[in-house]
C-alpha cells in the first residue's frame, strides 16, 4: 500500500501494508472509506473473484501473509549472492519455497554506489516508492518509475544520490553475475551462466543439456497442480499501479 487505508475484517492497514494472497484463500468483507493507493502484481492473470464464506478446497491458506513493511521489520543486508555493495539493504516480504521466487522491499541509502555490471538468471522488476536512482544503461529512474527486467540482460552501474526505497520482485533463486563488460550480449551471459552450472552442478548441467527431461513428481508438493496456487510469481509488465479502492463489503475469494 502506497497511500490511504484499508480496512479487512476488523483490521486498518496502512501505507507500508503487503498482502500475499494464494489462490482460492478467502478474506474478509473490506472497505476504504477514503480510499487508498496500492501497488498490486497478479502472478498468472487477473483473479476471478467469488464471492464465498470459505476457501477454495485446494487452497494453502497457510502461505497467506499480512504484514507492514515498515513497521516491525527490521532492515537486513541483501539475501542475493554475491551480495551487493554496501548501502543496500532489504526487507524479504514473502518467499516461494518451490521456486525460489521472493518479493522484498529495498533500500539504497543515500550516495550508494555500485560499479560493476550484473545480470540474473531470473526475471526481476522494481518499482520505485520514493527516491531516484541511476542505472548506466538506462540512466535515472525515479519516484513511482518501474522496471521489468528479463533474465540475462546486463544493468549496471548503479548509483543513487539521495537514496531510494523500493518494491522488487523476482520469478526464481536471484544470482548476481558480476563482471565489467557493460556490451557482452544476451547469449554471451546466458553461456556464461551456463558454464557456471556446469562447473558447479555437473549432474544437474548434464539433466538439462540432454533434453530428456522426464517432469519428475515433486514429492515435497505431491498435491500441487501446475497452476496458481501460491507459485512463483510470473511477471509481467504492468502491475496496475494506482487502483482506487472504494467501499466495497462482499466477502470475496481470490
Amino acid at each position: 500500500m502506497l497511500s490511504g487505508s484499508i480496512t479487512v475484517g476488523d483490521r486498518v492497514h496502512g501505507p507500508g501494508s503487503y498482502f500475499y494472497v494464494p489462490a482460492g484463500v478467502t478474506l474478509p468483507a473490506f472497505s476504504s472509506p477514503r480510499g487508498a493507493q496500492v501497488l498490486q502484481y497478479y502472478n498468472y492473470a487477473e483473479p476471478s473473484f467469488v464471492e464465498s464464506e470459505s476457501d477454495h478446497p485446494d487452497a494453502e491458506r497457510g502461505q497467506l501473509a499480512m504484514v507492514n513493511a515498515y513497521d516491525g521489520m527490521q532492515w537486513s543486508s541483501t539475501h542475493f549472492y554475491p551480495a551487493t555493495a554496501p548501502g543496500c539493504l532489504v526487507k524479504v516480504l514473502h518467499f516461494d519455497a518451490r521456486t525460489h521466487a521472493f518479493t522484498f522491499v529495498y533500500c539504497m541509502t543515500p550516495n550508494f554506489w555500485q560499479d560493476n555490471i550484473s545480470y540474473h538468471d531470473c526475471a526481476e522488476e522494481s518499482y520505485h516508492i520514493w527516491g531516484t536512482s541511476w542505472i548506466m544503461q538506462f540512466g535515472e529512474l525515479p519516484g513511482g518509475g518501474y522496471f521489468w527486467r528479463p533474465p540475462y540482460i546486463n544493468h549496471g552501474a548503479f548509483a543513487s544520490k539521495h537514496g531510494t526505497l523500493a518494491l522488487g520482485r523476482t520469478d526464481s533463486q536471484l544470482y548476481n553475475h558480476f563482471h565489467f563488460n557493460p556490451w557482452t550480449t544476451l547469449e554471451e551471459n546466458r553461456e556464461r551462466a551456463a558454464a557456471r552450472i556446469q562447473q558447479w552442478k555437473p549432474d544437474l548441467y548434464s539433466w538439462v543439456a540432454s533434453g530428456d527431461h522426464n517432469h519428475p513428481v515433486d514429492f515435497e508438493h505431491a498435491d500441487a497442480h501446475g497452476h496458481a496456487h501460491g507459485g512463483a510469481p510470473h511477471h509481467h509488465g504492468d502491475g496496475k499501479l494506482q487502483h482506487a479502492h472504494g467501499p466495497h463489503r462482499r466477502r470475496m475469494r481470490k
